[in-house]
């Protein structure tokens, strides 16, 4: 499909006038959206589709409806018939919200929509019809972007009408309705909402091109409230207009988020510090739509201008730990330079030295003169610190290689018995095994057939921050057992309003946590919160090719459950590939659950194989000389000033085969519909 620039195509919908709890900035919101495309990005106003529901008449340049729920179906819709190849598409909501808790056989799912005026029309009496869920909402868009080069989502509304109420802030409003306000019982026992278009096939390739933008996780609260101006605005909507509002009108169109957000969530988190915005994206997108963004996300980091020391978003349960060198890149190069290159050296902002680190934190200062970080600014280890190399061994002992091993920071040559990852020689060349791959051609992660020192030190290095999900997982014990990870068959696509609540059964296994399936199998991925914290959980494959992918990240309430989709399309399975020419590949699945509820994961994917790093050639290897930096007392600790996190993992290993082994393989229920409960084993 051509990437060719399109037109841009807007949807904005403010809903002030509620019956019960009316909001008062929500089409000052869309007003002040509307103007930012008219005045300044230039886009037609045929293009823009404007749904307000105020208290009282509003002056508007633009044709506008009702916001009804009729009224939304029909402007989707009309999306839907006019996007073509190469648009960029942006919906925009303003309103409230609601999170319906739906008990299913035992245990608890989630249900989130948005809330149209006509929510109180007595006349439709399934809640399904009087508001729009996230099965359809997702159906509609994900059709949208399988024509568009781009879907952008913004949502400046509450998705929490199951969390307990706290007390707010006395200047701010909260854009969510409770069940009582919509004469529903709680939790809410809902019919299965009818299928309104939302069972389109979404492949995973299509994920590249939405984006989503949420002004408050889900369990918590969006909040309004008048600004310096004395204009009323979501916290969210005024904090984006007001970044985009230090952009040159000329460079509207090519800002990217990465350069914006962290301005604006601070900007959020002063006026509200239970709101966590979040988005679900590349952060090198484009703000205003715009081609895929890839690249490495490396680690977030954060200034502090008046104690001169860095926060890293990162600690020790992923291997930042004391002493650790971190190096500091700006936007480009999208991808990391390979490590020591002369075109490594050449993308470097400045060096930062570990001093204190902790579970998922770490302060660091400069090594040289501080400096400013600027936007979008990434970090990635050069020097491992203490007692956080990756120990690798060679069969048999190969002083050139060795010796290339010795030369990284990141490496530590250690006995095979010793070895997480180890480099067999074979007649063919060398096998990349560890503890679940063999050192055999034909379960090997790679094969060198012909080594040089630079590539295997390459190869390694790579296996390096591929293995960082594992390692977590072998540390965070703060919650044992708190997660619950399962595989489910699911030979058909099951329709989205379902996806949640379908009897499914347990892939094939000999063991608990270990899947043995078919080429061709269809599986979706079940995680239970057995604790009583609510966690901020995503789901990783470490896969057998070299890459790590987020599967998925949602939050997850004490005793409830969550399935993963394919492509985040409800009720679309997983289907297990190999390349043609691997008889076997085993993927490892790691679910990472934190109560830090703002806590990003996205530093741990890993885009490149280890096919890519056999390609490659390094640039001159040199290594550099690290001075120390200030000593720990010129600066304020506050590190340890932050509340603890407690982090929690779950494990499962997926083998897929072109060939059913002789072994028996046994189909278990999966402990949703068992006759026992599995999960107090």
């Amino acid at each position: 499909m051509s990437e060719s620039q399109g037109q841009f195509r807007a949807v904005l919908i403010g809903i002030e006038a509620y019956k019960t709890r009316p909001l008062t900035g929500c089409v000052n919101d869309i007003d002040a959206v509307q103007r930012l495309l008219l005045e300044r990005a230039g886009v037609p106003a045929a293009n823009i589709q404007r749904l307000a529901s105020a208290a009282a008449p509003r002056p508007t340049s633009l044709p506008e409806a009702p916001a009804t729920l009729a009224n939304i179906r029909a402007a989707l819709a009309a999306l839907s018939a006019q996007v073509a190849p190469g648009d960029d598409v942006l919906f925009y909501y303003s309103g409230h919200g609601v999170r319906a808790p739906v008990p299913v056989n035992g245990h608890t799912f989630h249900r989130e929509a948005l809330v149209p005026i006509d929510v109180h029309d007595d006349s439709a009496l399934d809640p399904a019809d009087r508001l729009l869920f996230d099965d359809e909402l997702n159906g509609t868009l994900s059709r949208i972007a399988a024509i568009a080069r781009s879907v952008t989502c913004v949502l400046d509304c509450c998705h929490s009408a199951g969390v307990t109420r706290g007390p707010a802030p006395p200047s701010l409003r909260a854009r969510t309705l409770y069940p009582e306000d919509l004469r529903w019982p709680a939790p809410l026992r809902m019919p299965a909402p009818s299928v309104r278009g939302g069972e389109a096939i979404v492949p995973d390739s299509l994920r590249a091109r939405y984006h989503i933008i949420s002004a408050c996780l889900d369990f918590e609260l969006a909040m309004e409230g008048r600004g310096l101006d004395g204009a009323c605005h979501g916290l969210l909507t005024r904090a984006w207009l007001r970044g985009l509002a230090q952009v040159p009108d000329a460079e509207l169109r090519t800002v990217r988020w990465c350069e914006i957000w962290q301005a604006i969530r601070a900007d959020v988190e002063a006026e509200n510090p239970e709101q966590h915005i979040w988005m679900t994206g590349s952060p090198g997108r484009r703000v205003l739509g715009g081609p895929p963004a890839h690249g490495d996300a490396g680690i977030p980091l954060r200034y502090h201008e008046d104690a001169d020391i860095y926060e890293i978003g990162a600690g020790t349960l992923e291997s930042v730990t004391e002493d650790a060198v971190i190096a500091v890149y700006g936007l480009d190069p999208a991808w990391f330079p390979a490590l020591d290159s002369d075109e490594d050296h050449a993308a470097r902002l400045g060096l930062l030295r570990v001093t204190q680190a902790r579970g998922d934190r770490a302060i660091a200062v400069a090594l040289g003169e501080p400096f400013a970080l600027p936007p979008g600014a990434r970090g990635r280890i050069i020097e491992a610190g203490r007692g956080a190399r990756l120990r690798c061994a060679l069969e048999p002992h190969d002083e050139e290689l060795a010796a290339a091993i010795r030369e990284s920071p990141l490496l530590e040559l250690v006995e095979p018995v010793q070895s997480r990852v180890r480099l067999r020689q074979i007649r063919a060349g060398w096998l990349l095994a560890d503890a679940a791959h063999g050192a055999t051609p034909s379960t090997a992660l790679a094969m060198l057939r012909h080594p040089r020192p630079a590539q295997v030190r390459e190869v390694l290095e790579h296996y390096y921050l591929y293995s960082l999900p594992l390692r977590l997982a072998e540390i965070a014990r703060d919650l044992p057992n708190a997660l619950d990870l399962r595989v489910l068959a699911c030979p058909r696509q099951i329709p989205s309003s379902q996806a949640m609540t379908e009897v499914l059964f347990e892939a094939p296994s000999f063991a608990r946590g270990e899947y043995e399936l078919e080429v061709g199998a269809q599986v979706c991925f079940s995680i239970h919160n057995r604790s009583r914290e609510r966690l901020r959980v995503a789901l990783l494959n470490v896969a057998a090719s070299g890459r790590v992918q987020i599967i998925g990240e949602e939050p997850l309430e004490g005793g409830s459950k969550k399935r993963f989709w394919a492509g985040g399309a409800l009720g679309q399975p997983f289907r297990m590939s190999l390349p043609p020419d691997r008889e076997s590949g085993i993927d490892r699945l790691v679910a990472v659950g934190t109560t830090d509820l703002s806590r990003d994961l996205s530093y741990l994917k890993v885009d490149r194989r280890f096919a890519d790093m056999l390609e490659v050639t390094r640039g001159g290897l040199q290594a550099k000389a690290m001075r120390s930096g200030s000593d720990e007392s010129d600066y304020k600790d506050l590190l340890f000033h932050k509340p603890d996190s407690r982090w929690t993992t779950a494990r499962a290993t997926v083998r897929t085969f072109h060939v059913r082994d002789d072994l028996e393989l046994r189909q278990r229920p999966n402990h949703d519909e068992a006759t026992d409960d599995e999960t107090d084993e």
